[in-house]
């Protein structure tokens, strides 16, 4: 595992939600954003890597995205219970990239996973072989960030060595709910649209176009108008390795159509800021404007990344997207988009 890997595994660790333990019993904080309405977050109890969505409707629960591992899922639907003792109906997925969608395994059997027709597509597919997966999510990468956190701990002051020790607990039982990883796709999945009308709520699940990936959904509560945007929409520099940047633009605009008075994001805290949409916009057409420009000038995706400069940007994209394997990564998408190679 080279270098620049090694930084990255740790980088993912230090900012995901959840990747650092905290001294706290609970795995889950919940921040209700409307009656019924809340906002799921890890504690660091249990490495999650994303953020969910829980909805309490009269007689069930809607919960949006499961995390990363079927051990994340289950430690999210057992804090739902000290909500609420209302089942679990529906699940949804916002897309199907694995520290939104490997939770699935995680809930009750009766419980209906819904998603994508693309997310089915891929969670049916070999997930190893999904290069994101491999980078920061296969059980190798795993046990890296164990070993690195084990030579952490021995060189650790004393006076952090407590926190130490349950950062590398934490590592621990995530490698082992890596390596015990099973695939659960969606039960029903949609092209466009499905709107959930049960329980006195609407819940609206939208395909507005491609983005993140090809096949991102957002949850949007009308009434309340709060949209859960998964990965399609965060506070910081969207991540492209399986994205489509030309269409995620005009995505961005049906997004801002929307009257919402909340965001609740994949990744990262809620917003009600329209100029998030307009920076992430911004962001796009510069990237692929520096890019394609690179590639005319003959470089190839390597070099590209290596000589991008995306001035203004750098702490924006932060440390994780900036890092040298994860731009060649990002870089590469756009040269295989633009060849008509890429899926």
């Amino acid at each position: 595992m080279n270098r620049a890997l090694s930084i990255l595994l740790l980088a993912l660790a230090a900012f995901a939600p959840g990747a650092v333990c905290a001294d706290v019993e609970p795995s889950h904080r919940f921040r209700e954003m409307a009656p019924g309405v809340y906002f799921a977050s890890g504690t660091g109890t249990v490495t999650v890597f994303s953020n969910a969505m829980v909805v309490v409707n009269e007689d069930h629960v809607v919960v949006v995205d499961s995390h990363v591992t079927p051990d994340a899922g289950r430690a999210l639907a057992d804090s739902i219970a000290t909500l609420t003792d209302k089942p679990i109906r529906y699940l949804v997925n916002t897309h199907f990239h694995f520290d939104h969608a490997h939770g699935n395994a995680g809930f009750p059997a009766e419980v209906k996973v819904l998603g994508h027709e693309i997310t089915g597509e891929r969670l049916r597919q070999d997930v190893t072989k999904e290069p994101i997966f491999q980078v920061a999510g296969s059980a190798e990468s795993v046990a890296f960030q164990v070993a690195e956190a084990e030579v952490a701990l021995e060189k650790a002051p004393e006076a952090e060595r407590p926190a130490a020790a349950r950062q590398l607990a934490t590592l621990k039982r995530h490698h082992s709910a890596v390596k015990a990883l099973s695939i659960r796709p969606p039960d029903l999945t949609f092209d466009r649209r499905l709107t959930l009308r049960e329980g006195g709520r609407e819940i609206q699940l939208l395909f507005l176009g491609r983005g993140h990936t090809g096949g991102d959904v957002v949850v949007y509560l009308p009434a309340e108008k709060i949209l859960f945007t998964g990965d399609l929409l965060q506070p910081g520099a969207p991540f492209l390795g399986d994205g489509y940047p030309d269409e995620w633009v005009l995505t961005l605009g049906a997004v801002a159509a929307l009257p919402f008075d909340w965001v609740l994001p994949g990744h990262g805290e809620p917003f009600q800021d329209r100029a998030v949409i307009e920076t992430a916009k911004r962001f796009l057409l510069e990237f692929t404007a520096e890019v394609r420009g690179l590639r005319a000038e003959g470089h190839d995706a390597k070099a590209a990344a290596a000589r991008l400069k995306l001035e203004g940007w750098h702490d924006y994209l932060g440390a994780v997207l900036s890092l040298p394997a994860v731009m060649e990564l990002q870089v590469q998408r756009l040269y295989d988009l633009d060849a008509g190679a890429a899926r």
